[in-house]
């Protein structure tokens, strides 16, 4: 806002804003002093493993240095603020510790190594696909070979939760790791990647019992939901494209569940039907809608109420572009009906917080955390995105069904690993403690200027 008035500041003649904001926001990838060739999925998708894992002990190593460079400079702070400047550094500590674990995990860990490098190729798929998919001439396939590389913050965040994800009885799986970065810095693309690691190393430790309901992912505003249920899709085409040629997968499908209740898809097969045959005599419908697919994910052609019908055996909502040469024309991964996601358990299950409301009730419910599957575990990761928003009446509430979904989601002691991701939050502390009864630490942790955001997580 600007004000302008006489010379002496006594009065003022007029006030206006600026609508489009005038100030340079730096991006976490903007030191151009870190190399980050060792942080192409191609890189760590192909390279030997101990160089790759040189690489990425080399980017621990330059944090290392910052902590120890910005140590130094707490004796010359304000006696009063030297206590939370320490205490800043040692979280700092903590997350590179974290860090370097991750990659002792992947030096020992053969299972760990192997769904690493196939999240890598996972996530490469989904970058070169978006590309490939927003791109006007679409004669070329896409390019795997592009420069498609990790900012250093994501790949940190990757490394620092590999321990907590890998090792049920880790007292990571105590704590919620608090992805906290500004809007459009590459938060979802950093839990995505976790997301694949976690999928595949179920399935490569299990390959007959790695299936089920594996994460489950939350928002708290519907219309979020749907656009990152598209977004999620594409790197679910690209895992189950994976598995198709990759025996040590297991024969279950990966597929994907939208699962936010009759105002916006429909409950049941027989309500798809109704809602199906509306669509096709152009009648227009807002809830119960089976169509939340406008483009195919993995060849962009457009999906109508052509595109989706009910199948007999198995009985179920197929979803399909039916293009010549799609490797999904005869059918995507997904589930958009409530009664397809409690008899298929896809591996995702992507829902509103308020959705949960709905557990007391329905019996079928249980399917969401395998409870109907014999030998099966339960979910192993729980995503909260904008968790700032669960406040207020909304977070007590939350806070009521997360003790359901934790327990329910636990298997001989052991909990599942909880992400939230935010732009904005104050006091998360208290918050996280109340709504999932654990620590917290946010990443990246704080220095001791508001500078060392941006340049901690680059370093």
């Amino acid at each position: 806002m600007l004000v302008a008035g006489d010379k002496a500041g006594n009065w003022t003649r007029w006030v206006f804003t600026c609508m489009i904001p005038r100030f340079e926001l730096r991006l976490a990838d903007s030191n151009s002093a870190i190399s980050t060739a060792a942080l192409e999925m191609r890189h760590l998708m192909r390279a030997p493993r101990a160089q790759v894992l040189e690489g990425l002990g080399d980017l621990c190593g330059q944090y290392e240095r910052w902590i120890t460079e910005t140590s130094q400079q707490v004796p010359r702070l304000d006696r009063a603020l030297q206590e939370t400047a320490l205490r800043h550094m040692d979280r700092c500590r903590e997350a590179v510790r974290r860090m370097q674990a991750g990659i002792a995990l992947l030096a020992s860990d053969s299972d760990a190594w192997e769904a690493f490098r196939l999240a890598n190729r996972a996530m490469l798929m989904q970058r070169a696909r978006s590309d490939w998919l927003a791109a006007a001439d679409k004669a070329v396939p896409p390019d795997l070979d592009g420069d498609h590389r990790w900012r250093p913050f994501q790949i940190a965040f990757v490394l620092l939760c590999l321990e907590g994800i890998a090792n049920p009885r880790s007292d990571d799986r105590e704590l919620t790791d608090l992805l906290w970065f500004p809007t459009g810095g590459g938060k979802t693309e950093a839990y995505l990647g976790l997301l694949a690691f976690t999928t595949l190393l179920r399935r490569l430790r299990s390959p007959s019992h790695g299936h089920g309901v594996t994460a489950i992912m939350r928002y708290t505003l519907r219309l979020l939901t749907i656009q990152q249920f598209e977004r999620a899709s594409l790197l679910v085409c690209c895992l189950e494209s994976i598995r198709r040629k990759d025996s040590r997968l297991g024969d279950t499908p990966i597929e994907i569940g939208l699962w936010v209740g009759r105002g916006a898809t429909p409950n049941t097969l027989v309500e798809a039907k109704v809602s199906i045959d509306k669509l096709r005599q152009g009648i227009a419908i807002q809830e119960r809608n089976p169509l939340q697919l406008r483009r195919c994910p993995w060849c962009a052609r457009p999906i109508g109420p052509d595109n989706i019908w009910i199948a007999r055996s198995p009985q179920r909502l197929v979803t399909a572009c039916r293009t010549p040469g799609c490797e999904f024309s005869a059918g995507l991964p997904v589930c958009v009906v409530d009664e397809d996601i409690y008899s298929r358990h896809p591996m995702l299950v992507i829902a509103t917080s308020d959705k949960f409301a709905s557990m007391p009730w329905r019996d079928s419910c249980i399917s969401l955390f395998n409870g109907d599957l014999s030998g099966i575990r339960p979910p192993e990761l729980i995503i909260q995105d904008e968790l700032h928003l669960i406040s207020g009446p909304l977070g007590t509430l939350s806070g009521l069904y997360e003790t359901a979904v934790d327990l329910l989601c636990s298997s001989r002691g052991s909990k599942p690993k909880v992400i939230a991701s935010t732009a904005t939050i104050r006091r998360a502390d208290a918050q996280t403690a109340s709504l999932f009864d654990r620590g917290v630490r946010q990443f990246p942790p704080a220095g001791i200027s508001a500078a060392d955001l941006s340049t901690a997580s680059e370093n």
